[in-house]
């Protein structure tokens, strides 16, 4: 195609999450301005059916002329700057939201047919899990904040992707912290918290913080 259609996802991602508070979707597909609501715990997203027209606006209406306007000004190049920017802003600002993770790790793109969980996307939205699936977590399921980490059998298909465990101790991924807990009792080892502002909005890359603590914690 003239240009990447990934990039030009991960260029609209950068200004406005698919879905809010509420679970609400709002793509505009061509001409059309379509709403599709998604139970929070349930959120589409297939990027092999997105195409390069589809953008993503919070507020209601984009003229279709604009649309053809970013049409003749999108180019490969100038996506990629704005990609760019977008995570040299949040580095910059120390500002993680999941956008930023979206964007700039490929853990949270999987190349097959993909949908995320969560249990409770307004107080918890780093709580998730890709699904891979149309319906139903698997065995294919992961928690891409210690999927990014470590992506080998220590990352436990039989808890769905939600724990990596080493030897007697297995690691989780909580909405503000990694936490290290006992195989045998579930009883807490360790914790390493995860700063946050007053919106709960990471204010600093946990996936980094975490795989420097992951490396000293495989050498014990």
């Amino acid at each position: 195609g003239r240009f990447d259609r990934h990039a030009v996802i991960f260029a609209v991602l950068c200004y406005g999450l698919l879905i809010d508070d509420k679970g609400n979707c709002f793509p505009l597909n061509s001409c059309l301005f379509l709403c599709f609501t998604f139970s929070v715990n349930s959120f589409l997203f297939h990027l092999q059916s997105v195409a390069y027209h589809f953008f993503v606006c919070n507020i209601f209406t984009i003229h279709l002329s604009l649309i053809r306007f970013f049409y003749i000004l999108f180019t490969n190049e100038f996506l990629k700057q704005i990609i760019d920017e977008y995570i040299s802003a949040c580095e910059s600002d120390s500002v993680f939201d999941i956008r930023y993770y979206y964007v700039k790790y490929s853990s949270f793109r999987p190349g097959s047919y993909g949908k995320y969980n969560w249990d409770n996307f307004k107080d918890k939205p780093y709580k998730l899990l890709v699904m891979q699936t149309g319906k139903q977590i698997s065995q294919n399921s992961y928690q891409p904040f210690l999927y990014e980490v470590d992506h080998t059998d220590a990352l436990s298909r039989d808890d769905y992707g939600r724990k990596i465990i080493l030897g007697e101790i297995y690691i989780c991924c909580e909405n503000d912290a990694y936490v290290v807990k006992n195989i045998s009792d579930d009883t807490e080892i360790d914790r390493l918290t995860i700063a946050q502002n007053e919106e709960g909005i990471d204010t600093e890359d946990r996936i980094i913080k975490f795989r420097e603590y992951y490396k000293r914690l495989k050498l014990l």
